[in-house]
């Protein structure tokens, strides 16, 4: 038997509220980050009249340093899941279902009544897929801290005047980070070119982008949010 002695250790009784995790979350928060980030946008989808796609998202530390073919294996679940769970909610087959990787490493869909858009992105701690009917990116993005000159020099000519003159600090960081996420939207789109890009209905914890490329207009919210754990992320959908 192994008996351990703490000197000096206080705890701290905190107020129960519904909304922060319980102890199973924090072990497995796979189920409620998904669940709160797939009821927020939909929420966000619906007031501004986007289509809705399905998500996932997944704790897997490491996994954005790992070699391609090592990634591979561990993310073809995760499109698996997320897949089904789509057919599951609009009640088509799945028996049928087949994932594969295109050549520029986009991955891709097939259902029994024909291909799926699927988009997944992951950075050093968490890995998001989605799915829909319709073309699709997304992008998840820790917030960073940078000067404004870091950003202008980050982003180049995408945005640059959605920043011009903010005041170094949380804001900057915050608008710096949507707009780099919204740049790598489009990048999985195969978009060229973007001639110009502007929000619409900026709040709080989200912007829509508006971006005029030399694949017609593509609509791109982003907004923030903490998973269960980490600190601050934008997440970004077209």
């Amino acid at each position: 038997m192994l008996n351990e002695s703490l000197s000096g250790y206080r705890l701290k009784i905190l107020k129960h509220h519904d909304e922060y995790p319980a102890v199973a979350d924090l072990l497995y928060p796979d189920e409620r980050d998904s669940r709160l980030l797939q009821d927020r946008i939909s929420e966000l989808a619906a007031g501004l009249r986007l289509n809705i796609p399905h998500i996932n998202v997944s704790l897997i530390t490491g996994l954005h340093d790992l070699p391609r073919d090592q990634r591979r294996v561990l993310e073809l679940p995760l499109l698996k899941k997320a897949v089904e769970q789509w057919a599951e909610r609009n009640k088509i087959d799945k028996s049928q279902l087949t994932i594969q990787w295109q050549p520029s490493g986009k991955p891709q869909a097939r259902v029994s009544d024909g291909p799926l858009d699927i988009s997944l992105a992951h950075d050093n701690r968490y890995c998001i897929v989605a799915a829909a009917s319709c073309p699709l990116g997304c992008d998840l993005a820790p917030v960073t801290h940078r000067t404004l000159q870091q950003w202008s020099g980050l982003l180049g000519s995408f945005g640059k005047n959605l920043i011009a003159g903010q005041a170094a600090g949380y804001g900057l960081d915050r608008r710096g980070t949507a707009l780099w996420a919204a740049r790598e939207v489009l990048q999985k789109l195969n978009v060229k070119e973007t001639l110009s890009i502007k929000f619409e209905n900026p709040t709080d914890d989200s912007i829509l982008f508006i971006c005029t490329t030399d694949k017609g207009v593509i609509k791109i919210i982003t907004f923030w949010t903490v998973l269960t754990r980490g600190r601050e992320r934008v997440l970004a959908l077209s």
